[in-house]
């Protein structure tokens, strides 16, 4: 018997140390991941290996108490994950750990040398890039199978709930003032400390058209421009410009502080637990870009605010595909957000169409009426656009803005491969932009300064001669077109990527003119108050934890997994209600600056309804409850 069992017990004890091996592997590449420097080290030796040792140890920083601590802790994580009783190999969480990995080495790389040399440059740094791969996919495959299974299992439904009416009132039970008053009373002392508001650039170029200081133009969409005129008016009667714009900031405050509470209010009718709405109302009160944004005036503030108001209409629309006694107010709602989405800002029609497009597909019995609302949209629109505008006088969207991609392109090809170009090429590409100072100008994650060169003149036929120089280009050399996108976008896709500072919230007033038609300042008496919440908005940003609530890459992560779930879970009309997050993301890629804060806004103030989606109890009808 023991002879029959030994040679048993031995190939079970060789399958073990192979796991074992394996786990320590994986444990001490995660653990390189933080502690493993990717850039290029240069160690003189005549022996390869020798070189090849030296170089990878230069490379490690691990000699702490710490990284052994942490190597242990994964390899319990991984060994207990992996030999438990139900593990199930699944292809599809694979991929998206395989997509998660693979930006991160991609962020690592541009964020560092702005390509992706820092992973392809010679085969050390391969060898360095598939170490550190190995670890994200490793950690990445088992934090998304535990997400999709807490998700999946119903867990979240099963938290015990609050006792205290109190705290129930104010995370959406019963009615939105609770909820309301709650976020409201959160905000004040940021409405207060910024008087007026917030004003970035952008706006004060609109204060200053609003007041015939400079053209009109509908480059910052005009029906901003005459709000602003509007409540400067209003300033006006009070004797002060301050005042106006401080109740234009006072309104938006409310409004959206409003449509916010409306949001815990339909997770209460979805059943969400009273703890999750809880979390999410601390969300909504103490994140900063919640209440910064709030009382920051502009296009993509209001833009911002009125997707949120349409997308939370759609889930509603689209939890509920029987018949809705209210639907004529929901339709009306749905139809006035979606207007005040298309003029607030000018890529705000390329998300709403495709929306509501999408909603027709599930919503059987309002296709008449969205088809209808779709074809009033584009008339109006267009009517603007074309006739409204002309008539006006007042100068459109700059033609140079639609080519951010191409113009980048063409700039990092002459970056790169100055001498690798025929006349005929230099000469189209001359035609559109000034050839001899887009090499100069080239900035990896920003194309204005291309854009800049842009001739005003340029003709239909000399945007065909550049794209097909663009493409005869392009057939040469594909890898400086590819690494020109990736390094203008890649901030989107990685969490770790911080962007520049003051592109991480605005504050105070960005005036750029002298001028005695509009006075707006802020109070010195406030500047310490200021001074005090600036410091707290940027130790929020580096925290342990917390900070990934201000990484735009980490809010898109949130929505890939959403729309990666409800796709193995084939829930697919509910990806209808994922559709304004995914094309405000396709926006920002199209966008001419990289990981710009503002521009993901939309992205990341529908990631409540995002995550909100993704929960099993919000996909059972409502309509029970008003």
């Amino acid at each position: 018997m023991n002879k029959t069992a030994y040679p048993y017990g031995k190939k079970s004890n060789k399958l073990r140390l192979i796991k074992y091996i394996i786990y320590s592997i994986m444990s001490i590449s995660t653990t390189l991941t933080m502690t493993m420097d990717l850039h290029t080290v240069s160690v003189s030796s005549s022996n390869r290996f020798v070189k090849f040792l030296a170089e990878f140890r230069e490379s490690i920083h691990g000699f702490s108490i710490i990284w052994l601590i942490l190597v242990l802790v994964f390899f319990n994580i991984y060994r207990s994950f992996f030999e438990k009783k139900n593990f199930v190999w699944k292809k599809g969480i694979f991929i998206i750990a395989l997509f998660f990995a693979s930006w991160m080495l991609l962020g690592k790389s541009y964020s560092a040398v702005a390509s992706w040399d820092l992973i392809f440059a010679d085969w050390f740094q391969i060898f360095k890039s598939v170490i550190l791969f190995t670890g994200y996919l490793s950690i990445f495959y088992i934090a998304v199978d535990l997400i999709f299974d807490f998700f999946h299992s119903g867990r979240i439904e099963n938290l015990y709930p609050l006792s205290n009416i109190l705290v129930k009132r104010i995370s959406g039970e019963g009615s939105v003032i609770f909820p309301w008053l709650v976020i409201l009373i959160c905000w004040i002392p940021w409405l207060i400390i910024s008087y007026p508001a917030i004003l970035p650039w952008d706006t004060m170029n609109q204060i200053y058209q609003s007041a015939g200081i400079i053209e009109l133009t509908n480059y910052h969409p005009i029906l901003i421009t005459y709000l602003f005129k509007l409540f400067l008016i209003i300033g006006k009667l009070f004797g002060s410009d301050n005042v106006g714009i401080f109740i234009f900031a006072a309104f938006q405050v409310l409004f959206f502080a409003y449509a916010l509470s409306l949001s815990l209010k339909l997770m209460k009718m979805s059943s969400i637990p009273d703890k999750v709405r809880l979390i999410m109302l601390f969300f909504y009160c103490f994140v900063p870009y919640y209440p910064c944004n709030a009382v920051t005036l502009g296009k993509d503030t209001t833009y911002s605010i009125f997707l949120f108001v349409f997308t939370l209409i759609n889930i509603y629309l689209i939890m509920n595909r029987a018949k809705i006694d209210h639907d004529s107010f929901l339709i009306h709602g749905m139809f006035l957000s979606a207007l005040f989405c298309i003029f607030s800002r000018n890529n705000g029609i390329f998300v709403i169409i495709p929306s509501l497009a999408g909603l027709m597909l599930v919503l059987k019995q309002y296709r008449n009426k969205i088809l209808i609302m779709i074809l009033t949209l584009i008339i109006l629109y267009s009517a603007f656009l074309f006739v409204i505008l002309p008539k006006m006088n007042i100068s459109q969207v700059k033609v140079q803005d639609v080519f951010s991609v191409p113009f980048q392109q063409t700039a990092r090809y002459l970056k790169t491969y100055p001498s690798d170009i025929t006349d005929q090429e230099a000469e189209a590409i001359d035609r559109i932009l000034e050839y001899n100072k887009i090499a100069e100008n080239y900035n990896p994650e920003s194309s204005d300064p291309v854009k800049s060169l842009y001739r005003q003149n340029a003709r239909a036929d000399d945007f065909i001669n550049y794209f097909h120089a663009w493409f005869t280009m392009f057939m040469r050399h594909p890898s400086v077109y590819i690494q020109a996108t990736l390094n203008n976008t890649y901030g989107y896709f990685y969490p770790d990527e911080p962007g520049k500072s003051e592109d991480y919230v605005f504050w105070g007033i960005k005036s750029y003119l002298t001028t005695d038609k509009v006075n707006l300042y802020n109070p010195e008496k406030l500047n310490d108050a200021r001074s005090i919440l600036f410091q707290i908005i940027y130790t929020f940003r580096v925290f342990p934890g917390i900070s990934m609530l201000s990484s735009i890459g980490f809010h898109v992560w949130l929505l890939i997994l959403s729309f990666s779930y409800l796709i193995m879970i084939h829930q697919y009309h509910y990806i209808i209600g994922l559709i304004p997050s995914i094309l405000s993301l396709f926006v920002c890629f199209l966008s001419p600056i990289n990981t710009y804060s503002r521009y993901a806004w939309p992205i990341i103030f529908l990631t409540p309804l995002v995550i909100f989606i993704c929960i099993p109890t919000c996909r059972e009808p409502i309509i029970k409850e008003k």
